[in-house]
Parts: C-alpha cells; structure tokens; sequence
C-alpha cells in the first residue's frame, strides 16, 4: 500500500496502466498441441515431442436447465447427502448426481488409457478443495513464493468451469489437464502430480445468452428452443410405457416420481432404481427386506 501523498506525486508524471483485456478469438480449433518430455528408459535420456490432444467443446446453457430437475428431485429424495464435518458428497452422491446429467460430466469417469493419477474426477457433480498431497502437508509454500496463477489463477479456473459452467453461464472448450500447465512444478510435494487442479484443461470459454442475461449484459433473455419428442405414452388403463430411444435418466426419475409400477415390471424396475442410486418405494423395499434382498 502506497502513502496517499506518494500517490500524488507518482500520478503527475506515472502513465495509467494499460486496461485490463482478454486475447479472444473467432473460432476454436479441433486439436491443441501439448508439448510433452519424459525419461525414456531404454535410450537413458530425456525426450520429447508434441501431442494432439483433441479439444471437447460443450455449450452448457441448454444442459444446465436441463440438469436442475433431476438433481432436485435427488436432493428431496435424500439421495445427494452432503457430510457435517466437510460439507462435501459423499463418492454415492456424486455418483449418482452424475447419472442424471446431460451428455454426463465435463470428463468420462471410466475407459481410456489415462492413468489413474491423470484422472481429473467429477467437476459438475463434485466441489473439490485445493490440496496437495494429504491436507495436513498442503502448504503452497510461504506467502509470496509463488505466482499469482498457482492459487488465485486456480481458482478463477474453478469458479468458470465448476461454477459458471455448471450453472450454463458460459460455454467451454478443453482437454484433459494433465501436462498442460506446468507453473506449479517448483513447489514442494508435485513432483508426481500430472496437473495442480483438475480445471487446468481450461482453454477457452464464451458467455453464453443466459451468462450475459444473469450478468447483467444483456437485458433480457429467450431460452433456447428445446427439442420436443414423446418420450411416454398413455395406455387407455392408465399405463405409462416409453417409446422410442431409450429413455434418459431424468425421464426415469420423472416416472419414479410419479407413477407406482405393475408388478410383472418390478425386476426390471428395481434394476434401474440400483442404477440410479435412487432408494426402492416403501413396498418395495419392505418386500426385498422380508425377502433378504433379490
């Protein structure tokens, strides 16, 4: 902090500093080119070389409307507990939050030839803590050792893709995180880290109609036209099938909601609730009780 006097004097003849801008661009490529190095064993040296990494685009202003539903209904099921000592999911309640999402989450959970370390986990489904290594050696060094990207850069990271993103305020574009930065690499405990956060494959974001209505950009704003398709029909007793592709899970929450389900469906029907994480009916579940499960 400057003197008010010494501000005074600096501002004659000081220029302003330049204002505050971001690079922006028109269009988004299909691939990035990730720089890689390692230590080849055979050849006893290091090499490197340059990767292409295809970059995942997702528009999120039609997924995150879409999301809220389902995940409410979650909610008043009991189904997405949140613990009393850390305020975090449990691993069930992220699993089960990230079955309802549309298109899933930012990055697949399963499959791939990544290692489990390069694994970035749930970002939508999940809040996650800046740590490194366990919580009580986390220390991202003494104030002022290290740049302004290691904490608050990771944080702005945080807040557009776990936030901003989630809530379908801006449209994304990135890839896996591992490699990608490297700015974190003098500090103590990452020399096996693939990447600081898993938000480091950020590379582009847009405001979207919806960011710039609740930013206040934009006065107004006009959703998107959703796609209208039947999804249940209504027999003449009163029976809900579906019809056409198979439904998605948020459809299936609407009928588990809602609907009591005929018997000769109950295997069927006590399967899908198993997928979903989401707790059996009353009756059901006192019949499987008395059974010893099935």
């Amino acid at each position: 902090m400057l003197p008010e006097e010494l501000k005074e004097r600096l501002q004659a003849f000081v220029p302003p500093p330049a204002p505050a801008g971001i690079e922006s661009t028109d269009d988004v490529p299909a691939a990035f080119d990730l720089p890689w190095r390692r230590y080849d064993q055979k050849l006893e040296k290091q090499i490197s070389g340059v990767e292409q990494v295809t970059i995942h685009k997702r528009e999120t202003e039609t997924s995150a409307l879409h999301d809220l539903i389902p995940l409410l209904r979650l909610a008043d099921a009991g189904q997405l507990p949140v613990s009393e000592k850390t305020s975090l999911p449990s691993v069930a309640a992220v699993k089960t939050a990230g079955r309802v999402l549309l298109g899933g989450d930012f990055y697949e959970e399963e499959g791939g030839e990544m290692h489990e370390r390069e694994k970035p986990g749930p970002i939508k489904a999940f809040s996650w803590s800046l740590y490194i290594s366990e919580r009580q050696y986390g220390s991202l060094g003494y104030s002022g050792s290290h740049e302004w990207s290691i904490l608050q850069g990771r944080y702005v990271l945080c807040i557009l893709f776990e936030y901003a993103a989630a809530f379908g305020l801006i449209d994304l574009a990135y890839i896996p995180p591992a490699g990608l930065r490297n700015d974190y690499r003098k500090l103590w405990g990452t020399d096996n880290l693939s990447f600081l956060s898993r938000y480091d494959g950020l590379l582009y974001f847009r405001l979207n109609p919806l960011g710039a209505y609740c930013l206040e950009v934009a006065d107004s704003y006009t959703p998107k036209a959703l796609e209208v398709r039947q999804v249940f029909r209504v027999l003449p007793h009163r029976e809900v099938i579906a019809m056409g592709e198979p439904l998605s899970a948020a459809d299936r929450l609407t009928l588990i909601t809602y609907l009591a389900v005929p018997r000769r469906h109950e295997k069927s029907f006590r399967r899908t609730l198993r997928e979903l994480g989401y707790p059996l009916p009353p009756r059901l579940a006192a019949e499987e009780d008395s059974l010893g499960g099935c």
